[in-house]
């Protein structure tokens, strides 16, 4: 796993340290869309599900997401992470892929404004150009309200990231606000990107989408058939 601490306080953001691990396993697995700003936190809890809406720059699979998260005492208590399909610019109940985060897995606050970057591994789910979907986060099996939370990061600054919103839900997700001034939920999404046309496929091309294609007819197969 991937865990970057970054410790937050008001408007700065300070990296105190880094691990490297394993990066997407795929060749072709690239970042696509992220908002990296920091400093503030936000529960995540049964009561209070959150989500980041992001339109998708690239075609293809979504393999990974990286989200910030901090603990101030849970215990035993997994977050979920989804993707979810959306209209209007909210999220849907139709959820396209789901993981979770182990307790475990959750680093402990050392300071109110501690979290770390954690990577998610995600079932494949289709990403494509254009189309918006939501990062849900919530962590089902919390009391609603009081005692140790999960908090996940977000910006102090309007318009962080453009091309969607933070919302949230206090009535599990039936209805959804904006997260108020608005802010932006720290996230990255990675997607392993597939062809579009036959001539991506050519001149060895089929060999950059890492071990998906045995060759260049698999590949465009791929290209006309979808499969």
């Amino acid at each position: 796993m991937f865990v970057m601490r970054v410790r937050s306080a008001g408007l700065l953001a300070l990296v105190v340290a880094l691990t490297i691990s394993a990066a997407p396993a795929h060749a072709s697995t690239a970042l696509d869309q992220s908002q990296e700003s920091g400093g503030g936190i936000f529960p995540v809890r049964s009561s209070s599900i959150a989500a980041q809406m992001f339109t998708a720059g690239k075609s293809g699979v979504l393999k990974q997401v990286d989200v910030t998260l901090g603990s101030n005492g849970v215990t035993g208590r997994d977050i979920v992470v989804e993707i979810r399909a959306a209209v209007a610019g909210l999220p849907t109940s139709t959820v396209l892929a789901t993981a979770l985060v182990p307790n475990g897995d959750i680093p402990q606050q050392q300071s109110a404004y501690d979290v770390w970057w954690l990577s998610v591994p995600l079932p494949d789910s289709v990403s494509v150009a254009g189309s918006q979907y939501a990062l849900v986060l919530s962590d089902p099996t919390s009391p609603p309200f009081g005692g140790a939370q999960v908090l996940w990061g977000h910006s102090l600054i309007d318009g962080a990231y453009l091309d969607g919103d933070a919302v949230y839900s206090y009535d599990g997700g039936l209805s959804w606000v904006p997260y108020p001034n608005p802010r932006d939920f720290q996230f990255r999404t990675y997607v392993d990107a597939m062809p579009s046309s036959r001539e991506e496929c050519k001149l060895g091309g089929w060999k950059n989408f890492g071990e998906r294609f045995k060759n260049q007819g698999d590949c465009v197969s791929f290209v006309l058939t979808g499969k």
